[in-house]
């Protein structure tokens, strides 16, 4: 009986002088976009989860039929667009949920689901 009291009594011990554990986070970038909605934003996402849909339509696609369809998609939310491929990704949450990072230097253009058709390049 008295080891198992030692026992324990260590072991509580031990977990209260246990360091407390820091934060990891890394700090958010300047370039970090947290608007809504995206509307042409350049730039590179860090898609968190499972945010990334696919590539729909298959390529090539044009930008207005990419935004035409992730508009008749339930799941998609947002898309990014690469005019050089001709490529549309569809995503899960809006880009502001996306870890969107602005980027001029970038291929993809990013929208939202509630951008308007007139509202693109």
């Amino acid at each position: 009986m008295q080891l198992s009291l030692l026992i324990i009594s260590t072991l509580l011990s031990l977990a209260l002088s246990a360091p407390t554990p820091t934060s990891t986070t890394s700090p958010v970038p300047s370039n970090r976009v947290t608007a809504f909605p995206v509307c042409g934003t350049l730039g590179f996402t860090e898609e968190p989860g499972d945010n990334w849909v696919g590539i729909y339509p298959p390529p090539p696609v044009s930008l207005v039929d990419c935004v035409k369809a992730c508009s008749h998609n339930h799941t998609c939310k947002a898309v990014s667009y690469a005019d050089e491929y001709q490529l549309c990704t569809f995503y899960g949450e809006f880009m502001k949920h996306d870890q969107l990072d602005r980027d001029d230097t970038s291929n993809f253009s990013h929208y939202d689901k509630v951008c308007k058709i007139k509202d693109l390049p």
